[in-house]
């Protein structure tokens, strides 16, 4: 005799065999193109792609003396350059400042699934369409785009690497909590237990934006919430950065006095100690976000100036 909790049983194990038999499908069909891409195509997995597959560039026959790459930061977007890329037009000189995969967006879906390798593979195609304008390629990078700035000049040569305010190396506060979220296995839990976070408010400022200015601050596109697998993937990235792998003709370093969101000193004292000669200056009135605080025209000037140097 079939009772209710017998049915519910029944019904519950056809429903496991189900999705079990449907993930195994899925898994051997995802095999098969597994299989047949890795040993027909050139596979980078340092970009997550295959080679024959990355977009096609050329920039015609006349090129300009240089170009300049720009990287935003985590939760942001290219609006974070609006206040640089005005001079350099006047300057005639051209640029690309690309949508890192998952920002930018009306939801932020695809910061659940973002791969460093994503956010390199953006970055390096976007290195590749400068580099055809031009003869010599400069890097801007702020916060994790600074992270990845750095990750592009171990790839490829580069000229005025600058990084503001970069993410390159975790902050104290953040330590023990990477080592957690970083763990194979448990990264995923903990995203699955908890898969949003809230940027957390800085003292002394009106948004968490890390940005002094309140102006400024209420203007800047930003997610204030994001997934926590993205930060998981920012932590990552940073294991990635090698500086003595990096290619340049100059570095600069340029951050805010009151930055309360990267640890800068971790990042000039791992410079010098690798014996890696750098430029820095901090600017007085500015937190995080110093190409949009208070002290922003004094940036653009000083960005201009390494530039055209």
């Amino acid at each position: 005799m079939w009772t209710k909790k017998t049915l519910i049983a029944g019904f519950g194990a056809i429903a496991l065999i189900a999705v079990v038999t449907v993930r195994l499908v899925a898994h051997t069909r995802a095999d098969i193109t597994d299989k047949y891409l890795t040993s027909t195509f050139t596979h980078d997995p340092s970009v997550g792609a295959y080679a024959e597959a990355l977009p096609r560039f050329f920039g015609g026959p006349v090129k300009a003396a240089r170009s300049v790459l720009l990287l935003h930061g985590y939760s942001a977007s290219p609006q974070e350059f609006d206040n640089l890329v005005g001079p350099l037009r006047k300057a005639g000189i051209p640029f690309y400042a690309p949508l890192l995969t998952g920002f930018g967006l009306d939801d932020f879906r695809l910061l659940d699934v973002v791969k460093p390798e994503d956010w390199i593979r953006n970055a390096l195609m976007a290195y590749d369409i400068v580099a055809g304008m031009a003869e010599k390629v400069s890097v801007i990078g702020h916060s994790n785009g600074g992270t990845l700035a750095a990750i592009v000049a171990a790839n490829r040569p580069v000229d005025k690497l600058i990084l503001t305010g970069p993410n390159i190396f975790v902050h104290p506060n953040d330590a023990f909590i990477k080592s957690i979220a970083t763990t194979p296995v448990v990264s995923r839990v903990v995203a699955t237990l908890i898969p949003v976070f809230v940027k957390p408010l800085r003292p002394g400022r009106v948004t968490n934006t890390d940005t002094k200015d309140p102006v400024a601050a209420m203007h800047s596109f930003h997610f204030p919430a994001l997934a926590s697998h993205s930060l998981v993937t920012v932590w990552t990235l940073q294991d990635r950065v090698d500086m003595k792998k990096a290619a340049f003709g100059e570095l600069w370093l340029l951050y805010g006095a009151d930055d309360q969101t990267v640890d800068i000193p971790s990042t000039t004292a791992a410079l010098k100690k690798m014996g890696i000669a750098f430029h820095e200056r901090a600017f007085p009135k500015s937190g995080h976000n110093i190409l949009e605080d208070f002290d922003k025209d004094a940036v653009v000037q000083t960005i201009m100036t390494i530039l055209k140097g």
